[in-house]
């Protein structure tokens, strides 16, 4: 079976239950099962739900970049780079694709005890679990049917996470919630990720998705 290797946590999101990374190679399809490793250490089996194929390194988004590494594009190309330049004599990366992996971990990782429901206030949102435990990462989505303010504090339940910046917000039509989306935010298929998220906020199809960063780094 293939290996996946990582020689480091980018973002925390190897703790996740759904998680990214990116690499130059095409070997991969989606439904492979990998072993995931950090470094020698084996991580669990995790398999590929989908994969977004870039023309090269500069057409990545701040989506992409900080939910991978925790790092804006500019300094994730930089990670790419150094992570990759020098063993695979790239000339111009402008002509290198780059795909972007989307995984799950085959083993549950999550388990939810707080049946209680978000609390969104000016400054402060409240989110009862910690879904896919995205809120270990430097950077992850919030989807609420509001706009949150661009500065933050972020709660799980009564326990404060961190304070946090609104890098980017767009809206979403819930029924219509994509894999991608329902994977890192919950951890869950979008059928299941729909329906978690309308036990939390009932029937309204507009939700905003929200991209967010601690304003202390935990990696």
């Amino acid at each position: 079976m293939e290996k996946l290797n990582f020689s480091y946590n980018w973002n925390g999101k190897l703790d996740c239950q759904a998680f990214t990374t990116i690499r130059l190679s095409n070997k991969y399809v989606v439904g492979q099962t990998l072993q995931v490793f950090l470094k020698d250490r084996f991580l669990g089996l995790a398999q590929v739900f989908d994969i977004a194929e870039l023309k090269s390194v500069y057409e990545l988004n701040i989506w992409q970049a900080m939910l991978d590494t925790g790092y804006d594009i500019t300094e994730t190309q930089t990670v790419i780079y150094n992570l990759n330049g020098k063993d695979h004599f790239i000339k111009d990366w402008s002509k290198k694709k780059v795909y972007v992996l989307y995984l799950r971990y085959l083993e549950n990782k999550m388990l939810f005890f707080n049946l209680n429901d978000y609390d969104m206030q000016p400054n402060r949102i409240v989110i009862p679990e910690n879904y896919n435990h995205k809120l270990d990462c430097n950077a992850f989505t919030v989807l609420i049917p509001e706009k949150a303010n661009p500065e933050v504090d972020i709660f799980q339940g009564e326990i404060l996470k961190g304070k946090a910046v609104v890098k980017e917000c767009c809206s979403v039509p819930v029924s219509k919630m994509t894999h991608r989306i329902s994977m890192l935010e919950f951890g869950l298929p979008a059928n299941d990720g729909i329906a978690l998220y309308q036990s939390h906020f009932g029937s309204q199809e507009k939700a905003y998705l929200h991209l967010i960063k601690y304003q202390t780094e935990n990696y």
